[in-house]
């Protein structure tokens, strides 16, 4: 949510934000709604960016973006070019 609010132009997203869109959008509320926030900070997805104004992190937009297993992924890099026996540059000279 907090990465839809600042999509759509705002600072972040607030505690009561959150709640109605809950209720706007018919999703059922986490039991520990609250300690949700704390634990996205916890995790490093959110940050305060006002008092009681949340934005999400980098981390916090490929977690919404890409999901749980993109904001977890360390970078692939491609292999490195194989060296020759001889010593030389790539092509071998």
């Amino acid at each position: 949510m907090a990465q839809a609010a600042v999509d759509a132009g705002l600072e972040g997203i607030d505690f009561a934000t959150a709640e109605q869109l809950y209720g706007d959008l018919g999703i059922r509320k986490p039991l520990r709604f609250p300690k949700a926030f704390s634990n996205a900070k916890t995790r490093g997805l959110v940050k305060n960016v006002k008092r009681g104004v949340w934005a999400p992190t980098v981390q916090g937009e490929n977690y919404a973006r890409y999901g749980e297993d993109a904001s977890r992924r360390k970078a692939k890099r491609g292999p490195k070019p194989a060296e020759s026996a001889s010593g030389g540059g790539p092509s071998g000279e």
